[in-house]
Order: C-alpha cells, then structure tokens, then sequence
C-alpha cells in the first residue's frame, strides 16, 4: 500500500469524532487538533462540517 493510501485510510474516522485529537493552542484562534498515526503526526483544522489536514509530518527518528 503507497503512504498517501495509507495515510488516508488512517485518518478516515475523524469525520465520526473530529475532536478527538490533542488541540494544538499555537493555531488560536482557528480549532487545530494532531493526532498520532502510526509514525505520522497530522495537525487538522475544524471547520463547521469540514475537516481540512493543515500539517503531515512522519516523526521516525532514525532517518
């Protein structure tokens, strides 16, 4: 499976439960929120019904 895939199928079920990740205070005033997945970190922005991924970073440290 290709890391864009892989990603995707990963963060599917925000829809259902979008503030379910850590809020992200740097971002204020606007609703940012990370979630881990797997080695990925992802910062997303809340908007009314919409969820928009703002940042995608993979934290491995031994690169």
């Amino acid at each position: 499976m290709d890391t864009a895939l892989f990603l995707i199928m990963g963060t599917t079920g925000r829809s259902d439960h979008p503030r379910i990740g850590i809020p992200q205070s740097r971002y204020e005033p606007r609703e940012v929120r990370k979630i881990l997945f797997d080695d990925y970190e992802v910062h997303y922005e809340i908007q009314h019904d919409t969820i928009y991924i703002i940042d995608l970073w993979h934290t491995r440290k031994d690169r």
